[in-house]
């Protein structure tokens, strides 16, 4: 199952994946990357609660994204923790933007995990996407979402709340306590 959480900049998106993770790894196996931090960004690995800044003075190879440098080893970090998490349950992709539309940053782990979306019945992926670009990814890695939710606000709790019901959901439709599409 593929859910998408979309919003504009500084709408909340990743306020509301970590709220999510903190519920939901109390009950389910969580993994993936999210990305932590105003002004200095990081990775955080969900699976492994790891950081890796995005960038150090020293680093000059690696990508950049609006006002923001990644260096190559912390892009590395990023694919890892997606990589890694592919025995979670519940994999969280954030955010999921340009230097991926331009097959760049996450872009690779991240396809080969949508790829994979029709095998992974027994998963719930949620990805955040950028407002406005959308329907470029969608097309790009060829997926459909099984509900989008679109943050037009700072996220409430009514939200955090539905989605946990959505999920939860979900995971009670099959006997053995797994995700079904």
């Amino acid at each position: 199952m593929l859910l998408v959480i979309t919003g504009s900049i500084a709408s909340g998106k990743t306020t509301l994946l970590e709220k999510l993770i903190e519920i939901l790894k109390e009950k389910y196996k969580v993994g993936g990357v999210i990305t932590i931090g105003r002004e200095e960004k990081f990775f955080l690995n969900v699976k492994t609660k790891k950081q890796s800044v995005f960038s150090e003075s020293k680093e000059k190879d690696g990508e950049t994204t609006g006002k923001y440098f990644i260096s190559k080893r912390a892009l590395q970090f990023a694919k890892d923790a997606i990589i890694s998490s592919l025995d979670s349950e519940i994999i969280f992709l954030d955010e999921i933007g340009r230097l991926e539309y331009n097959k760049k940053g996450i872009y690779e782990p991240t396809f080969n995990l949508l790829r994979k979306i029709e095998d992974l019945k027994q998963k719930i992926i949620i990805v955040a996407v950028r407002e406005g670009i959308q329907s470029e990814i969608y097309n790009l890695f060829k997926i459909k979402p099984d509900r989008v939710w679109k943050i037009t606000q700072y996220p409430q709790a009514d939200l955090w709340e539905e989605i946990i019901h959505h999920i939860e959901m979900n995971f009670k439709k099959n006997e053995g306590g797994r995700a079904v599409s």
